[in-house]
């Protein structure tokens, strides 16, 4: 790609087997609106959730879910996503971001009418509330503040059960081995929904690191 945005070359589109729903709803970016492009029509049946963060969420992955398969990508790159430390998603964690559990909702029942709902939901919930909590809510530092936040995921994520989503022991299968006995105790708690428990064992994660892990 040439400075200005310029394309070289023919784009290669793919699509049919290559390029699925699932396909699509599996990746980091499922929910974001910048790296698609949708038909007016369709994108104007979800409007999106104003005031919200995650705002997206409703929306997007809806539209996605309606073309039910009738997808096409492309490999070249169009768009650079800056990340800024002082973002909504990069800054310090608020009680907005428990937003994405009004957009969840909202988008569950825009696509119940389409096929694979179980499926599509599974995957849904593992990349928008089970990656927020293992990825973010764990790694805050401040104890007090964390076992607050867990109180109020533990209550949100209630009617989800998130701890069943069978996509969650492929994620601590792939962490490293000390740490999966981590993983495995954390996700327990929130089964007992003890958020004390819980931020004590988060407390404890240096313990089950290797020497290796811990240098």
């Amino acid at each position: 790609m040439k400075k200005g945005g310029v394309i070289n070359g023919p784009i290669k589109c793919y699509e049919g087997e290559n390029i699925t729903v699932q396909s699509i709803l599996n990746s980091g970016l499922a929910a974001s609106p910048c790296n698609k492009l949708f038909k007016a029509e369709v994108i104007k049946r979800y409007p999106f959730l104003v005031g919200k963060m995650n705002e997206d969420v409703a929306s997007v992955i809806p539209a996605i879910v309606s073309t039910e398969g009738k997808i096409a990508y492309v490999e070249n790159e169009k768009y650079y996503y800056v990340q800024r430390r002082n973002s909504a998603q990069n800054s310090e964690f608020s009680d907005r971001r428990f937003d994405m559990f009004d957009a969840i909702s909202l988008c569950f029942e825009r696509i119940r009418e389409f096929k694979d709902f179980e499926k599509n939901s599974e995957i849904i919930l593992y990349h928008q509330v089970l990656m927020l909590f293992t990825c973010v809510i764990i790694e805050i530092k401040d104890k007090k503040k964390r076992k607050e936040i867990i109180e109020k995921f533990i209550k949100k994520q209630k009617a989800y059960k998130v701890q069943k989503n069978p996509m969650l022991n492929e994620y601590i299968k792939n962490q490293d081995k000390d740490l999966r006995l981590y993983y495995k105790m954390v996700i327990k708690s929130l089964n007992l929904s003890s958020a004390s428990i819980t931020n004590l064992i988060i407390s404890c994660k240096k313990m089950f690191m290797s020497k290796k892990q811990k240098k």
